[in-house]
């Protein structure tokens, strides 16, 4: 079960968001193509009135700031490396992170 704490839903809610998990995982398997799966549930989405879905752009600095520090470190420490380990990736990260903190001057405030 994907809810192994419940996540706030009762257990008939849980039963019904894993059966439709498990169906478009199932015809994503059966080669159905994405879009196809995105519009039957976008279609799916509108019949019900008490849902309402947020579109969000891909990459929203302003609506979530860790995207500004991840893009600092993909374009300084992670560029142009072939990491041999996962240790390997996350020292980079570490490194990073850390000439990030003590150099707070690379990450861009945005004026609320």
């Amino acid at each position: 079960m994907r809810y192994p704490q419940g996540g706030g839903l009762t257990a008939e809610r849980r039963q019904f968001h894993e059966e439709l998990r498990l169906q478009a995982a199932e015809r994503f398997a059966q080669g159905e193509a994405s879009p196809v799966i995105a519009k039957d549930l976008r279609e799916w989405a509108a019949a019900r009135d008490w849902l309402t879905i947020y579109y969000l752009p891909p990459c929203a600095p302003d609506l979530n700031p860790v995207e500004g520090i991840w893009s600092l470190l993909r374009r300084g420490w992670l560029s142009n490396v072939a990491f041999s380990t996962p240790e390997h990736l996350v020292q980079r990260i570490r490194r990073g992170l850390r000439h990030i903190q003590y150099r707070s001057h690379l990450i861009r405030v945005q004026p609320q």
